[in-house]
């Protein structure tokens, strides 16, 4: 909560929902294609809708975080068992090691 220079305390930001950490480095590569603030924002909301939104959503559905971190898990078993096994003998998930990217 705030408080403005009326004194009237306010919810910020206006929808309660605080942006999930690292936002903004969304939006650092949208700035060396687009030149205006108001492009960068409309392109920056299209991209957050149909794509970036999903890795922050715990669905089954495709295109969202639990299948992606499952192709890490299918990919690295096959790619690289040894690597595996080796993680989860010592006790470390090899998602967990990778989820906060």
């Amino acid at each position: 909560r705030g408080v403005n220079k009326a004194g009237h305390s306010y919810i910020f930001p206006p929808n309660g929902v605080l942006p999930p950490r690292g936002l903004c480095q969304y939006v650092f590569p949208l700035c060396y294609c687009y030149t205006g603030q108001e492009e960068i924002y409309y392109v920056f909301r299209a991209m957050w809708v149909r794509h970036w939104s999903k890795l922050y959503s715990l669905r089954s559905r495709r295109d969202t975080l639990l299948p992606l971190c499952r192709l890490f898990e299918n990919l690295l078993q096959e790619l690289n068992p040894r690597l595996c096994l080796h993680l989860l003998q010592i006790g470390v998930h090899p998602t967990r090691m990778v989820f906060p990217w």
